[in-house]
């Protein structure tokens, strides 16, 4: 090899390495100038119905879940509705909000009404709720038009609830559920699921919750378990006793929707606690500070959930029920003691 061969390829090289220089510089500064971008994060209102116990843990759960996001810069405002059930006028008065995060049925409800800026997500409201009220709010500020509304409810998705009943109760084959006309949609998305589980779904739709006790009374001698699902109208605490008197009476379990409904008497119930509920709607917003796009017009059912058991109830109806450590094999991640 020459002398001017020699020395070319060590040129090359050189120049190689200073162009990659240049390119991985360009990248580290394309990097940053993103990550400044992202830093610079949102001022979110955080809109509480009330100071209730289940509004300020979801409150909780959201900070909680934007403090383990380093990178993220978030300024919560905590806005809480005047007597009238209406936004503040501070809060109409700072329309700098990335997003309105409205707690509980009355903030979503007075998001809806008023703020026409800024895009709302709503948390801890039924199903049945959120699709009431959008419907009764047609007309919409910008900042809330139904496609820059989203929501995480309450319920818990029908597959969820079937494949847990699944596990719990094995020999369950006719599942009896209880619906005022409010909640008749659902219906339609109940019975397909129950059926792809191998179950036979029972329903007494209530008109009246005067009349609701024969109703219940037939509907729990026809069905191996019942399934308690959320209504506001009809799942009062008069109905909920008698469901769950007759369900013991004929020692037939019930699966409820919240904390308090096994405590009642209840042999299981399938919920998520407003903390739960609260660290997913923060890990929306950081979605959106992140630059993943603002999913506005969407419905989320929440992610994590805990089974809850009345052991004491299953031992006098002589119930075999598996533990939370064996369920979160079948549901690893989202199971919570």
């Amino acid at each position: 090899m020459n002398s001017s061969a020699r020395q070319f390829t060590p040129l090359f090289r050189l120049r190689a390495r200073r162009c990659s220089t240049h390119v991985l510089l360009l990248a580290v500064l394309f990097l940053l100038a993103g990550g400044v971008a992202h830093a610079q994060g949102a001022h979110v209102a955080m809109i509480l119905s009330r100071e209730g116990r289940i509004h300020l843990e979801a409150q909780r759960g959201f900070e909680e879940r934007l403090a383990q996001a380093s990178d993220a810069q978030v300024r919560l405002s905590v806005i809480k509705l005047d007597n009238s059930g209406a936004l503040p006028r501070s809060y109409v008065d700072g329309q700098d909000y990335t997003l309105a995060v409205a707690v509980g049925a009355r903030a979503t409800e007075a998001a809806l009404r008023e703020n026409d800026f800024a895009p709302v997500l709503s948390l801890l409201v039924p199903e049945v709720t959120i699709e009431r009220l959008t419907e009764s709010n047609p007309d919409v500020g910008v900042g809330t038009s139904l496609d820059n509304f989203s929501a995480i409810y309450l319920d818990q998705p029908s597959d969820r609830l079937f494949s847990v009943i699944g596990k719990i109760i094995p020999e369950a084959r006719r599942i009896g559920v209880v619906l005022g006309t409010r909640g008749l949609p659902r219906l339609f998305e109940l019975k397909p699921v129950a059926r792809a589980h191998g179950f036979k779904l029972n329903v007494a739709v209530i008109h009246d919750p005067e009349d609701a006790a024969a109703q219940i009374t037939d509907l729990v001698a026809e069905s191996d378990v019942i399934l308690a699902v959320y209504d506001p109208v009809i799942m009062n605490n008069r109905t909920a006793r008698w469901l769950l008197y007759t369900a013991f009476q004929q020692r037939k379990p019930v699966i409820g929707f919240s904390q308090a409904f096994v405590r009642a008497g209840a042999l299981a119930s399938i919920y998520s606690t407003p903390e739960m509920i609260g660290r997913q709607g923060a890990e929306l917003l950081l979605d959106m500070i992140k630059g993943r796009g603002w999913q506005g017009g969407k419905r989320y059912y929440p992610r994590q959930f805990t089974i809850e058991f009345n052991r004491r109830l299953a031992r006098s109806l002589r119930f075999h029920i598996p533990s939370v450590e064996t369920l979160k094999k079948y549901y690893k991640g989202y199971v919570h003691d």
